[in-house]
């Protein structure tokens, strides 16, 4: 295990109280796993048809490209936020299952 893995498992030192205590892998990953939840709320929009989508925010109308390069450009400029609360909740659940033994 390097240094940086064993400084991620522990409170910083300066921080009263708890510093230099052990890190409970639910005090990590709860908020981890609630904060990707809320980004994949915020961030999906489901088609619904004619050219709108199902938003949080309610139905949301589709922008009309000029042309497939812009739309193609849009595309890759925004996957990244969509994808951002599920990965956020991937890398939760890897870091539980890596923090915490498994029961047999």
């Amino acid at each position: 295990m390097s240094g940086a893995d064993r400084a991620s498992e522990r409170y910083l030192a300066w921080i009263p109280v708890i510093g230099g205590r052990r890190v409970r892998p639910m005090a990590a990953v709860a908020p981890a796993v609630l904060g990707g939840l809320i980004l994949t709320l915020l961030f999906t929009a489901v088609p619904i048809g004619d050219g709108r989508n199902l938003t949080l925010y309610g139905i949301a109308e589709s922008v009309e490209y000029t042309n497939t390069a812009w739309q193609a450009l849009a595309t890759v400029c925004v996957t990244p936020i969509a994808a951002w609360g599920p990965i956020t909740i991937a890398l939760a659940i890897a870091y539980y299952r890596r923090r915490v033994p498994a029961a047999v």
